[in-house]
């Protein structure tokens, strides 16, 4: 049984966009059984460019329920049932987050017609839904409406299964879950009960002790990943006779996923993370200026009076990072007798600065573990301090010390300062609050 939705959205992300109209046709693989349609009410403005392209505007929404009001009839309809979308990412993304702001996991089996279609109807220049339907002769009454296109969604699901003389639709309607080789102690219902959400998970020994500890962004399916994989390895037998259970916290922001798990592994030092555990930091490189007044760069051994611009577990790894910044960035001997100090060292400053925080003193506010929640992560001094999280319902933000007391102090290490940079490079949607540490003793 198939539940086909299509939602028509006030913007373009989940994260700041609401669900304004809303269609599931129930599809017994045979033909249509039921279907479901209405506006609702997103209780924020629809953007312009949304209102000319569906047609919706906030005087028709404004007498509309509330997701709240139809958030039981969504349930039942789709539940035990494949959800199925034209690019499901974006439809089921919008529904997780709606039932996200009712404190309700919603977890659906699903699939996208737009990898169904490329898999078993290739050979189309497009495979958006409006190109695609034309093409295949598909009528689509009402287009950027959700009724009219989950209606069509419907009649291109029954052509995709018409064309599946191969049966690959099976294996894409195979949950991972049906092949795993679970450990002999966890049962299917237990794995099947982890969240699709970002976190930390534990594998436990029989005295509740963690013998193995990891994040993901989708806890269910990393999991079930390690129990699909590498399953003829010494030590994937060894680890997985010791699991007796699962457990995870859910952490909402990737960054404090890893921070986390980045701890936790220290904290417990698990058996089966024996590369993350034995990391220890030994050698450093350090900025020195010689008597011509041009900085160098220089591995040594750390002092714990002095800090340096990076840190090594070995001297080979600190030596090999030396050479490859004086070569990416050209600081050999010549460039320095072709340059004034003054100069020589500004292109070294540069070179080192990807290994700086934006600011020395700022707040990383980013998701937190359900709707009404965001976390942060502070930086003092150029130093990791700690994270935690805040209500956005209850805490009214003014200022940085507004937020500063939800931070719990954790442990630094080069491991853990160099995740934040490498997650500050390639994050989206961060938001980065600078402050005057003085000033929030002030305000504290």
């Amino acid at each position: 049984m198939f539940a086909i939705i299509d939602i028509e959205s006030t913007g373009g992300s989940p994260r700041k966009a609401r669900i304004m109209e809303i269609a599931v046709v129930v599809h017994n693989g045979e033909r249509v059984i039921e279907e479901f349609a209405t506006l609702v009410n997103p209780q924020i403005k629809i953007d312009r460019f949304v209102v000319a392209l569906t047609g919706i505007s906030d005087e028709m929404v404004s007498d509309a329920p509330t997701f709240e009001e139809i958030s039981e009839k969504i349930l039942s309809l789709t539940q035990n049932r494949i959800l199925v979308a034209h690019n499901a990412r974006f439809d089921y993304g919008f529904l997780k987050h709606e039932y996200r702001r009712l404190n309700i996991r919603f977890q659906r089996p699903n699939l996208c017609t737009v990898k169904m279609s490329q898999k078993l109807l290739p050979g189309h220049a497009s495979y958006s839904l409006g190109k695609l339907c034309k093409d295949l002769d598909i009528p689509i009454k009402n287009r950027h409406r959700a009724l009219g296109d989950a209606a069509a969604t419907a009649v291109l699901l029954e052509k995709i299964l018409f064309s599946d003389k191969k049966h690959l639709l099976d294996d894409l309607l195979k949950d991972e879950l049906e092949s795993a080789t679970l450990p002999q102690h966890i049962s299917a219902e237990e794995v099947d009960r982890l969240p699709e959400e970002v976190g930390v998970y534990y594998f436990r020994n029989q005295k509740g002790q963690a013998v193995y500890i990891g994040k993901s962004k989708n806890i269910r399916k990393r999991v079930l990943q390690h129990f699909n994989s590498d399953t003829d390895s010494k030590r994937f037998r060894e680890m997985k006779e010791q699991i007796h259970s699962i457990d995870y916290q859910l952490t909402g922001s990737e960054l404090v996923a890893e921070l986390v798990e980045a701890g936790e592994i220290k904290r417990f030092m698990p058996e089966f993370n024996r590369a993350q555990r034995r990391k220890k930091y030994r050698y450093g490189l350090f900025l020195y200026e010689d008597d011509n007044g041009y900085q160098h760069l220089k591995s040594r051994l750390l002092h714990p009076e002095e800090k340096p611009v990076l840190q090594f577990t070995t001297k080979r790894w600190a030596e090999r990072a030396l050479v490859e910044i004086r070569k990416k960035y050209n600081l050999t001997q010549e460039t320095r007798m072709q340059n004034e100090p003054h100069e020589y060292n500004a292109k070294l400053q540069r070179s080192i600065s990807q290994y700086h925080f934006p600011e020395p003193n700022m707040l990383i506010i980013d998701q937190g573990r359900n709707f009404f929640e965001q976390s942060v992560v502070q930086i003092e001094d150029g130093n990791y301090v700690g994270y935690g999280f805040f209500s956005t319902e209850e805490t009214e933000i003014s200022s940085p010390a507004d937020v500063i007391p939800f931070v719990d102090r954790d442990y630094n290490n080069p491991n853990k300062e160099q995740i934040i940079r490498k997650y500050l490079r390639k994050a989206k949607g961060l938001k980065l609050i600078p402050y005057e540490p003085e000033a929030i003793l002030h305000d504290l």
